[in-house]
């Protein structure tokens, strides 16, 4: 993979924070900087169109939009032990569920409802979770700490947690953590520090460069995930016509009328 041919366009993002995450929605980019506030930014123009302040006073890392729960799942700043759920209206926490210590990264695939895909950097892994209450349904081991994360199809991709003074680096594994393409986001001073990552409706990666960078809309040739269909309603069985009776058959009071006349006819 070449970053560079990759990158379709770039958008500004916040200089405040460090290690940014990010969340597509509606044409929207809902950008977090470690603050409680979340950022609106327009996808097509880059401009700042608003906010979403959360009730998450500890700050917000990275943040993945839910279809199946319409609202943001938030990892929070620090080492708390678990994820917010956030209405994507008011901001306010609807519930919490548990979360991989130090965990940052994470993403919720809209073909696969009730599951929450986490980048735990501290044990290199990624983890799938049940957005029910929090147990690891999957692990899956890497070779690298992982920052950001998002799927597409069978592939995982990450951002890699590094140090001041190393590259920053995108990596694509598939679904049992082996390494399949990589490559280096564009040199600068925290570079290292690239954060979140989601995939938009069209199938295009927005990824998170870190500190005084910006935000990259990358083509990573994936086709865009397939959108939950709701659910069909099963059509009522039909009920069988009724069979026509025979001359000698009815209910008791036609036999008994029947036979009375046969006997007094």
């Amino acid at each position: 993979m070449n970053f560079n041919e990759m990158t379709i366009k770039t958008i500004p993002s916040s200089p405040k924070g460090w290690s940014g995450g990010l969340a597509y929605k509606d044409g929207i980019i809902y950008e977090t900087n470690n603050g409680k506030v979340i950022g609106l930014r327009d996808s097509d123009s880059g401009n700042y169109v608003g906010k979403l302040t959360t009730d998450a006073n500890q700050g917000v890392k990275d943040i993945a939009y839910d279809v199946s729960e319409n609202g943001f799942w938030g990892t929070p700043a620090g080492g708390y032990d678990y994820y917010h759920l956030f209405d994507w209206i008011s901001g306010k926490t609807i519930r919490m569920i548990t979360r991989p210590k130090f965990a940052f990264g994470i993403f919720t695939d809209p073909g696969e409802p009730g599951v929450l895909w986490c980048a735990d950097q501290i044990r290199n892994r990624a983890v799938k979770i049940s957005t029910k209450d929090g147990h690891e349904i999957l692990q899956i081991k890497l070779t690298f700490p992982p920052r950001g994360i998002a799927r597409n199809g069978e592939f995982l991709w990450f951002t890699r947690a590094g140090e001041v003074g190393e590259e920053g680096y995108l990596y694509k594994t598939d679904m049992n953590g082996k390494m399949v393409d990589s490559c280096i986001f564009p040199s600068s001073k925290y570079s290292h520090d690239a954060g979140g990552m989601d995939f938009d409706s069209d199938g295009y990666l927005w990824a998170h460069g870190g500190k005084y960078t910006c935000i990259y809309k990358l083509d990573t040739g994936e086709q865009p995930a397939p959108m939950p269909e709701p659910p069909t309603p099963t059509p009522p069985t039909p009920e069988p016509p009724p069979e026509a009776a025979d001359d000698d058959s009815g209910n008791i009071f036609d036999i008994i009328l029947k036979l009375f006349k046969r006997i007094f006819g």
